[in-house]
């Protein structure tokens, strides 16, 4: 029996497509260092840059525990203030090529090595009682802040989902921007994204962004390797399109099958920046921090038709201007058979739900329950008011606290 029609996504399960385009590039051949001498493929040469050896990555003080969230913990990490100006370029595939952006990077020793420095340590974990002051980005969601607002910015749960950080310097204060992104469909939040770091700093002169990639896994569909395709690309046209305004470095990408543990499922899931020294981490979050009102912020991924793919944008929950998270005020109802789809066992709702069943963690089911028991007990106008014109504002409940309250 047919409950509804369900694309399966990812950490919370959504409406998801993920069609793949390609664009016009350049071409080399042979430039892969990993390819056997009589292959051919084509590349493109990007305005991408790659960070120079000493990078700064330091695991030195690595510990293979990280049962607490604080930040003596060791994690690997890259920081803009570290830096020596890179002057390598970065090759990619051409995206008409059969050779798939994940499958060639580990050739490039730069992107090799800080890939398997990152993977090596375990996630950093934020509970309720952690001291650092959080601000976690679901599914489908980005962030803007500055280290005045926060200290870290998070994003886990992702199999075939990739997160994205990027951290621009300039005339003005470090901006970080975090995303979790479940699809292809994308392009014209990326872009949105990276033009709020040019209004940010406001300036003449280039600015420096570091960009930090990690999601997907080797998974059997190819639903993680379209996207890593596609982002990839997408900021390779950018940093091309940007040349004069900005220069865009790619300092740690862990996508696909350079994210796989060799039993298809990915080995980061999460991923934290540090705003004031743009350390980069992999990182597990509770749900005591993942707030304000996780469920409703899930809630929105169900919350589209067929005709509206939810995919098609980005929800910015915080912004540089403004230290508080909004919630745009949105249409939900229940989905047709919504009672059916609740009571489906987990290995069956797993099937309906996500990009990635066998990948998923032991609380996607719960989650998922609680969402759809949202959409169907709860009318939209309680949240959002009777014209669904009510957005929603949340601050913290004291400076260092990761508790939110409501204040309109």
């Amino acid at each position: 029996m047919v409950l509804a029609t369900i694309h399966p996504s990812d950490s919370c399960g959504t409406l998801v497509s993920l069609d793949n385009g390609s664009k016009p590039l350049l071409h080399e051949s042979d430039f892969c260092h990993g390819c056997s001498p009589s292959s051919v493929v084509a590349y493109r040469q990007t305005a991408l840059k790659l960070a120079s050896d000493d990078s700064g990555l330091d695991l030195s003080s690595a510990s293979s525990s990280s049962s607490s969230s604080s930040m003596d913990n060791s994690y690997s990490f890259c920081s803009c203030e570290q830096q020596q100006q890179p002057e390598k370029v970065l090759f990619l595939p051409a995206a008409q090529s059969d050779t798939p952006v994940d499958e060639f990077l580990p050739s490039v020793p730069e992107l090799r090595d800080s890939r398997d420095e990152l993977l090596a340590v375990d996630p950093v974990q934020f509970h309720k009682a952690s001291s650092e002051k959080l601000l976690y980005v679901h599914q489908g969601e980005v962030a803007h802040a500055l280290a005045s607002q926060c200290d870290i910015l998070v994003s886990d749960r992702a199999t075939t989902c990739h997160i994205l950080a990027l951290r621009s310097v300039g005339d003005k204060p470090a901006m970080t921007s975090l995303t979790h992104i479940d699809s292809d469909q994308y392009e014209t939040c990326i872009r949105a994204m990276i033009q709020e770091h040019k209004l940010h700093h406001s300036s003449k002169e280039a600015i420096t962004m570091e960009i930090n990639i990690v999601g997907g896994f080797a998974d059997e569909e190819g639903h993680s390797q379209k996207i890593s395709n596609w982002l990839l690309h997408l900021l390779a046209d950018i940093a091309e399109e940007e040349t004069d305004s900005i220069e865009m470095r790619l300092k740690t990408c862990a996508i696909s099958s350079m994210n796989d543990s060799g039993f298809q499922c990915p080995i980061g899931r999460g991923l934290a920046i540090h705003l004031a020294t743009g350390q980069v981490f992999l990182a597990k979050a509770s749900s005591a921090v993942a707030g304000p009102h996780m469920i409703l912020r899930n809630a929105r991924l169900w919350s589209s038709t067929e005709e509206e793919h939810p995919a098609s944008k980005l929800t910015v929950i915080h912004t540089a201007k403004s230290n508080e998270i909004v919630i745009e005020p949105f249409a939900f109802a229940a989905i047709p058979g919504m009672d059916r789809l609740m009571a489906l066992p987990d290995d069956i709702l797993l099937e309906y739900t996500s990009t990635s069943p066998c990948a998923e963690e032991d609380d996607f089911c719960p989650t998922v329950r609680s969402t759809l028991r949202f959409l169907l007990e709860v009318p939209h106008a309680n949240v959002f008011g009777r014209l669904c014109d009510r957005t929603l504002r949340f601050v913290r409940r004291c400076h260092n606290s990761n508790e939110w309250m409501l204040v309109a």
